[in-house]
């Protein structure tokens, strides 16, 4: 608005571009990365790539990590064994060990789990992880990021 009331010509609104402005009708040239940058180590990440993203989640949900070992026809084959990090452990006199306490909700979960879910990967895995995630949720008031391992054996 400003330089067409002083008559200028060719004019360029270069948001996130590189405009060649001298000699003549300014143009644009080239796109240009525009944002939040972060040095990751050696690695220049952009703000939006999600690893950020995903590490502000960590820090405000903190994580269970979920290992089971299931068998061919889908029982476990071994405790299960979970893991926390960022997520209080000890709750009060009720909760003493949070770790056990989902421990043992996995196993139940598998126990009342049809056979066919059981079988399948991404069953187990949404399985073990919503559990997890709602219990978490009563005992502590939020749902931490859940990373399910699942390890699968033959038994003769």
């Amino acid at each position: 608005a400003l330089a067409a009331e002083l008559g200028i010509k060719g004019m360029l609104v270069p948001n996130g571009a590189m405009a060649r402005i001298g000699g003549g009708v300014p143009e644009i040239v080239e796109q240009v990365e525009t944002g939040r940058l972060y040095l990751d180590g050696s690695i220049l990440i952009g703000a939006l790539d999600g690893v950020v993203r995903d590490r502000v989640k960590l820090a405000l949900r903190g994580q269970v990590m979920a290992s089971v070992v299931v068998d061919q026809r889908g029982d476990l084959a071994a405790d299960p064994v979970v893991r926390l990090l960022g997520v209080p452990k000890d709750i009060d006199d009720a909760t003493p060990d949070l770790t056990k306490v989902l421990e043992r909700a996995i196993d139940r979960a598998f126990e009342r789990a049809p056979a066919r879910q059981r079988r399948s990967e991404e069953a187990v895995e949404a399985l073990v992880a919503t559990t997890c995630a709602q219990l978490c949720n009563r005992i502590i008031g939020r749902k931490p990021l859940v990373s399910v391992l699942i390890a699968r054996v033959e038994v003769d």
